[in-house]
């Protein structure tokens, strides 16, 4: 689909919290109550409407809150202009916007931006092969030494919904992906962990 996220479906319900939702939010938690974090660098990745924003109010106290250093990224201005009303009820840090394509999403972090976590959910399947490999390698330089990123995406799609431009891969070759990426990159004896959901349909 070229260099930007195309017909993407953000979908937001406020009164549901989804599987990766929960995921997320529980790695986010188990980082920023440690007494010892003062600050915590948080990028969200194709940010869509604030899905995952949306619930810290109910998983993370004001302290907690108050720790984050909020960057959000999206190719879509009305999805940044959304997830920013949000982000400014919640009483972080600090909170930092982009709006633009995937694809430059290097020359508006440097080096030397790092994060202590990158959250990049439900829009792989949205991106060219080429820039879903260059994004996650932008990601894995931009995390710090103990940062984590959470990737999360579909595995497969009930037979009478088909998705335009779907990338369907297995548990297993997402862990086949992750670890010859991160051996390229010259991480060795570190295979990442790749959880599976199943999901009603």
């Amino acid at each position: 689909m070229g260099n930007q996220i195309g017909d993407s479906k953000a979908v937001l319900d406020q009164d549901r919290l989804l599987a990766q939702h929960q995921a997320a939010l529980t790695l986010l938690q188990s980082r920023v109550q440690n007494p010892k974090v003062k600050d915590f660098h948080w990028l969200d990745l194709a940010c869509g409407r604030g899905q995952i924003i949306v619930h810290l109010d109910g998983n993370l106290t004001p302290a907690a809150r108050g720790k984050i250093v909020y960057h959000f990224y999206d190719v879509r201005a009305g999805y940044v202009s959304t997830t920013r009303r949000k982000a400014d009820l919640l009483g972080f840090k600090s909170v930092t916007q982009v709006t633009d394509s995937l694809s430059k999403l290097d020359t508006h972090h440097s080096r030397e931006d790092l994060f202590d976590f990158i959250t990049f959910t439900n829009t792989v399947r949205e991106l060219s092969p080429r820039l879903v490999a260059s994004t996650l390698v932008s990601c894995v330089l931009m995390l710090k030494q103990k940062g984590s990123l959470f990737v999360y995406d579909f595995e497969s799609f009930p037979p009478d919904e088909h998705e335009l431009g779907a990338i369907v891969w297995t548990r297993a070759e997402i862990q086949a992906i992750a670890g010859a990426m991160l051996n390229a990159l010259g991480v060795k004896g570190y295979q990442p962990e790749v959880g599976q959901w199943r999901h009603p349909h």
